[in-house]
Order: structure tokens, then C-alpha cells, then sequence
């Protein structure tokens, strides 16, 4: 039953401060009406406080993608108890530092649930997300990633949601405008190896660039950091 009362939760946390979030249609979820469930539900009664947790990077390569995040969930979460909080209850904010690496995501989520949050917003990094997704999945803790972006992601389970775009999404845009706004009739598409994101965006990529110039795509991965400017040099 805390699975409902979470969706009833990220619902205000939704309109209090993503209200510019959509939740990809093209996964729905069947459930039934959470305000209803939780008005009935006995396990309501005896929770004083409805824990929340928000999982992202405070320090790592990936911190700079969260200077609001925190922030912006805080906000939102005041200004819902401000107001009464949800069905009466007050909301606390749980804040967890994925370190930006992929161990460090389970590690958080892991910790998110043993600290009793019965939803998780995170990660924004596709790669952490799928870390993250099948401990909470197992656990029935809600996740509602911002801005994960590979399809992957919420096919994990049914506790699992985005409220961005996907990948395919991205790539037929991407390469749309390559080829009918800068009139590209080939092109390489540069990859950072092992980067579920980019090697991903990269596949889209490649094959909606192909479908519009005829033209095969080369592509070359890469590690982060290294001979990015060797390969931009090439002609």
C-alpha cells in the first residue's frame, strides 16, 4: 500500500515544483486512485511522518547536473507542509550523495530504503538510474527519475517512472536537424564507452541519421577524457 501513497506524493512534488515534466505516455502504469487507497488504508494511521528521499550527486563528475536539484526538492516540500502536508502529514526530505558513479547510485538506494523513504526521486544519469531501479523495484519503493533518458530505465518494473523524453526521442530530433537544417549527408557519432547514455543517444542516432541521408554513420567509442580533441581534429 505505500507504493500508492507515493504516487499520490510525487504527484504535488510534481505540480509544486516540476510542473514543466511530462510522464512518457508511451509506459503507463495501471494503478488505482491513491487518494482513495490511502484515505482506506490502515497502514496510513500509524506513519507519523512520510519519508522521501532524493538521490543525486553532491560531489563527482556528475555534481554540476544537481546545483538545483536538492534545492528544488526542499522547496517544493516546504511549501507542501506549509500547507498541510500530505493528508496531514508532514513530508521530510531524505538527501542522498551518489557520488556520481554507478556503486555509489546502489549504495544510495540501498540506503534510501533502510532509512524508511517510500519513494526516491533520482537519478538524472541513465546509468545510475539502472543501478538504482532494481533495488527500489524489489524493495516497492517508487523511483521517478527526472531525466533518465534510456528506454531501459522504467522497464524494470512497475515501481519504476521517468518524467523526460527517451532516447529515441532525442536521436530522431538530433539527427532531423543535421540533416535537414545543416544539410549533413554523413556524419560520426563520438561515444564515451561504457556510458549507458551515450552509447545509447548514439545508437539513435546512427540509425535515424541513416533512414534520412542513406548514409552509414561511422561510429567510434571513446573513454571519457581521452582523444576527444584527436577525433574532433580528423577530417
Amino acid at each position: 500500500m505505500k507504493s500508492h501513497i507515493s504516487i499520490l506524493l510525487i504527484f504535488f512534488l510534481i505540480l509544486g515544483g516540476c510542473a514543466n515534466e511530462k510522464k512518457e505516455v508511451t509506459e503507463p502504469h495501471d494503478a488505482p486512485d491513491p487518494l482513495k487507497v490511502i484515505e482506506s488504508d490502515p497502514i496510513n494511521k500509524s506513519i507519523d511522518v512520510i519519508r522521501i528521499a532524493a538521490v543525486g550527486a553532491k560531489t563527482g563528475d556528475a555534481a554540476h547536473s544537481y546545483r538545483i536539484f536538492y534545492p528544488a526538492m526542499q522547496y517544493s516540500i516546504d511549501k507542501i507542509n506549509r500547507e498541510g502536508g500530505l493528508l496531514g502529514k508532514k513530508i521530510e526530505l531524505l538527501e542522498f550523495d551518489n557520488m556520481s558513479s554507478v556503486l555509489g547510485s546502489k549504495k544510495a538506494a540501498i540506503d534510501a530504503v533502510e532509512a524508511g523513504a517510500i519513494a526516491v526521486i533520482g537519478a538524472f544519469w541513465s546509468s545510475h538510474s539502472m543501478a538504482m531501479a532494481p533495488i527500489l523495484q524489489d524493495a516497492e519503493v517508487l523511483m521517478v527519475s527526472p531525466n533518465s533518458t534510456n528506454p531501459k530505465v522504467t522497464l524494470i518494473g512497475d515501481y519504476i517512472f521517468r518524467v523526460c523524453y527517451l532516447d529515441s526521442f532525442q536521436g530522431a530530433a538530433m539527427s532531423d536537424f543535421a540533416r535537414n537544417d545543416l544539410k549533413a549527408e554523413t556524419s560520426i557519432i563520438i561515444t564515451m564507452a561504457g556510458d549507458l547514455f551515450s552509447m545509447g543517444l548514439g545508437s539513435y542516432i546512427k540509425r535515424a541519421f541513416w533512414l534520412l541521408a542513406a548514409q552509414s554513420c561511422g561510429k567510434e567509442h571513446i573513454f571519457p577524457e581521452q582523444m576527444i580533441l584527436l577525433i574532433l581534429s580528423k577530417r
